[in-house]
């Protein structure tokens, strides 16, 4: 087997050459890159893998993978990076890179990753072609799945069915995915279309084909002809009209209202939900048909509570965004006011934390946001009864998921009880009116370090 390894640093290129060599992998070739593209690539396609450095100092890595799949589709290659932005997460998913690396990484997990393409030296990755990227905020860590699932999601004509809570940003995955496609991007939020005029929206209607209808209208799925189509809420839709859509998916064809004649619109349909559709579907809510030929593609976009070391870039960037758009002078926010918002909890997510940041701008106005500039958007449910908050909270989880609001209410109360007592597990067991063992089960469970009490 034949490796060859694109890196300017001579230290991390003689480290990779000696690992290899060590454990009798292969032959290895090295670059620098200062070659040149052509030469290099020349000379890389003559070999079985590469390990390639995303940022050369003079030069892309990208634009080397880009080159390499001009000539070859299915070369396998390994990117290795200290810079796992979400561009360079998404632009090199969509050129077939699978195998991402972030510096320093551990030794290991290159050699793993080389045997397992020795195994299958073969194995196609995915068609590509140019794009644009869109920001999206986040870390390797905790978003790196995403970025390639959008990256694999841009590289094909498959729907694709995004998952998430209200919030998390479900619109804007979308619009990457068209965006890194290439193509136009038409949005429709299924919830706020009136039920009787869903298919008129949806599909159009000729001249005369019902009362008030005094032109031709040109629906959605005409429109996004040759591009993207984001149905928002998709669990909104009609159950007569999901029939339809399916029939469209399934032929690519469709009539307007009133109209006779077949039309054709190649469309790549993006929807959403917060719900689970899933359980609709057992409700007969939703067509399980349906469904299956939205979710060729399922990317599930994670609340904004499971990845907090993401708050602190979030917050920098909204700042950032509200001085542009509101003509505001922030310089930042004090370690004070930023651990408030990392200890939050936000039920609104993503969406949740701009709003809270750009009040906080408004009101500050010059200087940094200090704790008393924040303004948490779930406040007023401090004055709320007890059952007016419950019924709040199950509306926002819906009544289908009430077992899972039931579950994260319960770890909530366990989890607060043990940091108001100091994590002391004796004291927290008998507020709790549990054993100690079932309290020590069920912090682990919740992913505590114990320590003996």
């Amino acid at each position: 087997m034949k490796i060859s390894i694109i890196e300017d640093q001579i230290e991390v290129l003689k480290s990779l050459e000696k690992l290899i060599k060590r454990k009798n992998l292969g032959e290895v070739l090295s670059f620098s890159g200062e070659e040149g593209v052509d030469y290099t690539v020349e000379k890389v396609l003559n070999t079985d893998l590469l390990i390639l450095d995303v940022n050369l100092g003079f030069l892309s890595g990208i634009d080397i993978l880009k080159a390499v799949r001009e000539k070859n589709k299915s070369f396998p290659v390994i990117l290795i990076t200290a810079y796992t932005t979400a561009e360079n997460i998404i632009e090199a998913t969509k050129y077939g890179v699978r195998d991402i690396l972030e510096k320093p990484f551990d030794p290991q997990e290159l050699l793993n990753l080389i045997n397992k393409i020795k195994k299958d030296i073969k194995k196609d990755t995915e068609p590509n072609f140019s794009f644009d990227g869109e920001k999206f905020i986040g870390s390797f860590e905790t978003l790196g799945d995403l970025f390639k699932k959008i990256g694999i999601a841009s590289s094909n004509d498959m729907n694709v069915f995004i998952s998430g809570e209200t919030g998390v940003g479900k619109e804007l995955v979308a619009k990457l995915i068209a965006d890194h496609s290439g193509k136009k991007f038409i949005a429709v939020n299924c919830a706020a279309i009136p039920k009787d005029l869903f298919e008129s929206e949806l599909f159009g209607h000729e001249k005369g084909a019902f009362t008030g209808a005094t032109e031709r209208k040109i629906g959605f799925i005409e429109l996004a002809n040759e591009g993207v189509l984001f149905l928002d809420e998709i669990g909104e839709l009609p159950l007569e009209l999901q029939s339809k859509l399916l029939r469209f998916l399934e032929t690519k064809t469709f009539y307007r209202v009133g109209g006779t004649q077949p039309l054709k619109s190649n469309v790549k349909v993006i929807s959403a939900s917060n719900i689970n559709v899933e359980e609709y579907i057992k409700e007969r809510k939703f067509r399980e048909d349906l469904y299956y030929r939205l979710s060729q593609i399922i990317i599930k976009v994670p609340p904004l509570r499971e990845r907090k070391e993401d708050i602190p870039k979030l917050i920098k960037y909204f700042i950032s965004k509200a001085n542009e758009e509101l003509k505001t002078d922030i310089k930042g926010i004090t370690e004070e006011a930023e651990k408030t918002l990392i200890n939050y909890n936000f039920p609104g997510n993503v969406r949740e934390l701009k709003n809270i940041i750009y009040s906080a701008c408004l009101n500050k106005y010059a200087g940094n946001i200090d704790i008393e500039d924040i303004k948490f958007t779930q406040e007023n449910q401090c004055n709320m009864t007890e059952e007016e908050f419950v019924e709040k909270l199950i509306g926002e989880y819906g009544i289908e998921n009430v077992s899972k609001l039931k579950e994260k209410l319960e770890e909530l109360v366990i989890i607060k009880t043990f940091e108001k007592t100091g994590e002391n597990i004796s004291k927290t067991a008998k507020l709790l009116n549990i054993s100690r063992n079932t309290l020590k089960s069920k912090l682990r469970k919740l992913n505590f370090n114990l320590k003996e009490s």
